[in-house]
């Protein structure tokens, strides 16, 4: 399973949550949701155990198969997240 799959399973969690969970920030982890950063191999198994196992380092290296939307909230205002 990938990460933005186990994510969407959990639409009340926020991003910062998330983020706060895997140890890194609310962006970062919006970045590897949305394809736009790859994880570290510490971050891989810190993302394998906190998720029990559900999103396994090899899921990293696997093309996404129609992945459903990420359905972690949005930011409640513009001014929480800034695109770089």
């Amino acid at each position: 399973m990938h990460l933005v799959e186990y994510v969407s399973q959990f639409p009340d969690r926020k991003q910062e949550e998330w983020g706060r969970l895997f140890g890194i920030s609310r962006t970062h982890f919006i970045h590897l949701c949305a394809g736009r950063r790859n994880p570290s191999h510490g971050l891989m198994e810190v993302i394998r155990d906190k998720t029990g196992g559900a999103v396994p380092p090899q899921s990293w290296f696997e093309e996404t198969p129609d992945a459903p939307p990420m359905a972690v909230p949005e930011p409640e205002t513009e001014q929480e997240y800034v695109e770089p």
